[in-house]
């Protein structure tokens, strides 16, 4: 029987693990969201979250770099400490760009979230909080971290080339080529009057409600249960979004022959409510919902040392 191209991939990462096998088999994934940060145990033996390690907390995206870092630095500690630092092998941390991810120095600017951090080495400042060696301490764009994750937990079997997205405060994503990832910034693309960001992230649907209605949203959630309550302003909004998403993504999918789109983030959740459009309108290639939409993140940012 021949083997899959991702079988194959598998195979070798499972031989490399038994060939290097050390005593350290636990890695710490870290999700940074534009309103939070998870972290969570992963068992590198199986790229499964160890039960009830997970941790969240709110973050303030708006304040001084010097609470935003405390406040991760605080969360990861506590995560560490589930296991002892002696027993975890690297920490994988998923953060949204603009990010130098090899030398851990944030960019961030323009984007309304975490600007206070623009210029700052957030890998020398987590190393010294948690004293954790930086060398074991790796970024990678959270839509890659997301693709990963899907890919690592079979979800996207069969596939060799996908574009995984983030929809939620931004709009992020990657390729994943024979399981490796391919980071693809379509965030700033030049799109209509601004960028692709603008337009297929929440801030978008919060606007083109509140601009024709009394009534006013904060976020997707809202929107779509006035969708789902029948409401005709917040379904055709839905349907625009996929309608405008899916053509934006033909000419990106065909350029890097993908072979699927995998999507989540928190504006996924409202799955049912654009998908059809997207599809009707991205026809190069399969669109499908991730599987695993809040583990993903976690095991493919703790599995991304042993993808460089």
């Amino acid at each position: 029987m021949l083997l899959s191209q991702r079988q194959i991939h598998l195979f070798h990462r499972h031989k490399k693990r038994i060939m290097t096998a050390t005593q350290k088999h636990f890695a710490i994934g870290v999700d940074v969201g534009g309103t939070h940060i998870a972290a969570c145990l992963v068992n590198k033996d199986n790229d499964e979250i160890i039960k009830d390690s997970h941790r969240e907390t709110p973050v303030d995206a708006q304040t001084s770099a010097y609470k935003i870092l405390s406040t991760w630095s605080e969360l990861i500690a506590e995560v560490i400490n589930l296991k002892g630092k002696e027993n975890i092998s690297n920490i994988g941390i998923a953060m949204p760009g603009p990010f130098d991810y090899k030398k851990g120095i944030s960019q961030i600017h323009g984007v309304g979230k975490y600007e206070s951090l623009f210029g700052v080495n957030v890998k020398a400042c987590l190393s010294t909080t948690l004293d954790f060696n930086p060398d074991h301490i790796h970024f990678l764009n959270d839509a890659s971290a997301f693709a990963l994750g899907e890919y690592h937990k079979a979800y996207c079997a069969g596939y060799n080339r996908i574009l995984a997205l983030t929809l939620g405060t931004g709009f992020g994503s990657t390729y994943i080529h024979n399981g490796s990832p391919l980071p693809q910034m379509l965030y700033n693309v030049p799109y209509r009057d601004s960028i692709a960001d603008d337009y297929f992230s929440t801030r978008w649907f919060v606007s083109a409600f509140n601009q024709k209605n009394a009534a006013q949203i904060s976020g997707v959630k809202e929107l779509s249960e006035l969708a789902k309550s029948g409401n005709r302003n917040a379904l055709n909004i839905f349907k625009e979004f996929g309608r405008d998403l899916g053509k934006f993504l033909v000419a990106h999918t065909v350029n890097e022959m993908a072979e699927c789109v995998v999507i989540g983030g928190n504006i996924s959740k409202a799955w049912e409510l654009f998908s059809g459009e997207l599809q009707n309108n991205l026809t190069t290639c399969k669109v499908i919902r991730a599987e695993s939409m809040n583990t993903s993140a976690f095991i493919g940012a703790a599995s991304y040392k042993d993808e460089e």
